[in-house]
């Protein structure tokens, strides 16, 4: 069993692995599976927005990055334009020196696009990014085909949402996870085609309930018992959730509801064979969470429509096949190692980063569109850059990876410090939480918030009834992380409509708390609570949910 060259924990290479490895000709992993996510996902940032110039028009823009980048960057309008030479900084490759040294080098001043927008389909959304199909949006990240919405992430073909993450074909919806087809639902997760309810868990096919668990298609319900619809309408007004102090202490009441639920080992539906958390429709799939539609693959996060593919986060979409230890690849890419953000038709790319439409054939390549045979940027003849991809491979394969003397370049990922972003931006700190010493210690990028935050220019009124003056032109303090934010006009009406309460944390801090709602991205042995049967759960053992197979789960709520 080999041990962990990052966390030096045991880790299994299963002999279907190892097939894998052998099929796409690579060396075995020297990384555990958690060390090779964490990795990939300090390459992934989204959330972290800049006003800045571009680096070729002087256009002031928004970006992903700051303003005092290594590397240039470019505005969506130039990067995709022709007024420049993508292959401007091409090199030849130097055999006495390291492969990622040389690489670095050449990211470091190849120009990046500001943000990952579909072009043309963005209308009334200037603070949001990895979007499509958007109109009227505010702070939303990842989301496709959706319209005024705000705060949110992982979102498709819905509309009015506001601080959800993984709704899909929803509206109007407050504060929810996981759910599907809803419409007035609010505080809710992984509740499917429910309406005008608040504080479910598990419910499906509900309407006017309040604080339930694992419901089947039930009306006028608070804490699970049924009512009359005047009863249930008598109580539920005296339940003012305009108030923070009346909202938190529901959340805390479903809290404890759920501890008594049935807990079904995998949230998803219509799987065959996997194991993860939140699949469906997902085939043969191991280690997978938050992917829907796959076959084949493995150690997979946040992948859609993929096939034969190990270690891959994000994001699939139009199907990807054969594509191994890439972060953001998607979009009909095919045979793709080592890489991140290739998308669009990509394919036969190695260790390239942010390489989209059409481009294929490339080997350490930052930065191209629609560009083939390019070792570290610079053309080559099919024929020339074949032969000089394999003398580097061999040349990798006998360098010790990152000056540490270890295993050998190839078969690793690019080294954590050449990632574009700190590590306090990326995905990978949501996940894998880390403190400045620590991240330094493991090589990762580092950037303290060296901003000045205001005071409060006015107490946060625990009920919204209380405003006495326009909230919109004030300053609020996040009391978990003391950055300012501020309440705009549509949240606002929103709040009075749908009568809630005032948030009292920022955008990102409301996020984390919602990630926090789901299981770790760690499987578990367990048992069914009902029948004994060994399960692969996000459920740890010694956690008190009665934790039950699907087998036992149908039959216990349906």
């Amino acid at each position: 069993m080999p041990k962990c060259l990052i966390c030096q924990s045991n880790f299994t290479i299963e002999p279907d692995d190892r097939i894998f490895y052998q099929k796409i000709n690579v060396p075995e992993p020297v990384e555990c599976p958690a060390c090779r996510q964490q990795l990939r996902l300090c390459w992934r940032c989204e959330r972290s927005l800049h006003f800045r110039p571009c680096d070729l028009c002087g256009r002031q823009h928004m970006s992903s990055y700051g303003a005092h980048t290594t590397f240039p960057v470019y505005c969506l309008d130039c990067w995709y334009g022709d007024s420049w030479n993508q292959l401007q900084n091409g090199r030849d490759f130097d055999f006495s020196r390291p492969f990622f040294e040389q690489w670095g080098e050449l990211q470091k001043i190849s120009a990046r696009p500001s943000l990952f927008i579909t072009q043309g389909t963005v209308f009334n959304s200037d603070y949001c990014n990895a979007v499509t199909a958007i109109k009227n949006c505010y702070l939303v990240f990842s989301a496709f085909e959706c319209e005024d919405c705000y705060y949110s992430s992982f979102i498709r073909e819905s509309y009015n949402l506001f601080d959800c993450t993984e709704v899909y074909s929803s509206e109007r919806c407050y504060d929810c996870i996981n759910c599907d087809q809803c419409y007035g639902v609010i505080a809710s997760d992984n509740c499917k085609v429910c309406r005008d309810s608040a504080f479910l868990w598990d419910c499906h096919g509900c309407s006017d309930c309040l604080l339930c668990t694992n419901l089947r298609n039930q009306k006028f319900c608070i804490n699970n018992q049924q009512l009359t619809e005047a009863d249930y309408r008598a109580k539920r007004a005296q339940i003012d959730l305009r108030s923070k102090t009346i909202y938190d202490q529901s959340t805390q009441k479903l809290k404890e509801l759920k501890k008594q639920a049935i807990h079904k080992y995998c949230q998803g539906f219509n799987n065959i064979n996997c194991s993860g958390d939140y699949l469906t429709r997902c085939k043969n799939s191991k280690y997978a969470y938050d992917c829907f539609e796959n076959e084949d693959c493995k150690y997979v996060t946040r992948l859609n429509s993929g096939k034969d593919c190990f270690d891959v986060d994000h994001f699939g979409s139009d199907g990807i096949e054969l594509v191994y230890y890439t972060a953001s690849s998607g979009t009909r890419s095919f045979n793709n190692k080592f890489c991140n953000q290739v998308w669009s038709t990509v394919q036969n790319m190695e260790y390239c980063d942010m390489c989209q439409n059409g481009s294929h054939d490339c080997f350490g390549c930052a930065c191209l569109n629609k560009k083939q045979y390019c070792i570290l940027n610079k053309q080559y003849s099919p024929e020339e850059y074949a032969k000089l991809k394999e003398k580097i491979i061999a040349h990798m394969r006998q360098t010790p990876y990152n000056g540490t003397g270890q295993a050998g370049e190839y078969g690793r990922f690019f080294p954590p410090h050449l990632s574009h972003v700190p590590y306090t931006d990326s995905f990978a700190q949501d996940y894998y939480p880390l403190t400045k010493e620590k991240a330094l210690k493991l090589g990762f990028r580092w950037e303290d918030d060296d901003s000045k935050y205001q005071p409060a220019s006015c107490p946060l009124p625990d009920d919204l009834n209380e405003i006495k003056n326009d909230i919109t032109k004030e300053i609020l303090v996040c009391t978990n992380c003391g950055k300012n934010y501020k309440i705009i006009s549509q949240e606002l009406e929103f709040y009075k409509t749908l009568n809630l309460p005032l948030p009292d944390q920022c955008f990102n801090c409301r996020l984390l708390v919602r990630l926090a709602r789901k299981n770790p991205r760690v499987l578990y042995d367990h048992t069914c609570s009902k029948c004994g049967k060994m399960l692969k759960t996000t459920y740890s053992p010694n956690r008190p949910e009665k934790v039950y197979c699907e087998e036992c789960y149908q039959k216990e709520i349906y």
